[in-house]
């Protein structure tokens, strides 16, 4: 069984909002946590109907190296691509909202998941990251800052 600490992150909160399923994520980067967790994560998104996931990673400290965000980004495509081919689901689009250092300004991650075939955006905008997803800002984003949970 993998420990909370081997993870590095846990989940505050997770609900289906206008149609995106969004999680929040509190804790520090690893590259085993966000794997196992982009997993887990996607499974429950499929479950819940959607195929828009967007996935807050403000509260994540971190910051991966160039191979780690190749890796993570490859990840992603490969998992997401499998989901399909099994006929679990269309192609999810995913929505990574996070901050710098853990998002990095080259969004190699990204560049490495769609060039694989994934619908990937990593952003630092919520705006910007509910929109690419096609869905409305004004009844996502007030309900996002909820699954954050109180701040310590």
């Amino acid at each position: 069984m993998t420990s909370t600490a081997e993870l590095g992150v846990s989940i505050t909160g997770t609900r289906l909002i206008g149609g995106v399923f969004c999680v929040h994520l509190r804790g520090t980067f690893t590259q085993r946590g966000a794997e196992q967790g982009y997993r887990d994560l996607l499974d429950r998104c499929i479950a819940s109907g959607s195929s828009l996931l967007l996935v807050d990673c403000r509260q994540v400290d971190g910051e991966p190296t160039f191979s780690e965000r190749f890796e993570f980004g490859k990840f992603v495509a490969e998992v997401n691509i499998a989901a399909v081919h099994d006929g679990r689901t269309q192609l999810v689009k995913f929505a990574l909202l996070g901050s710098y250092p853990l998002i990095d300004p080259g969004r190699i991650g990204e560049v490495v998941a769609v060039n694989r075939g994934a619908s990937v955006r990593v952003t630092t905008d919520p705006e910007e990251a509910v929109t690419w997803l096609g869905a409305d800002p004004g009844e996502v984003l007030p309900h996002l800052a909820e699954l954050a949970g109180p701040t310590d």
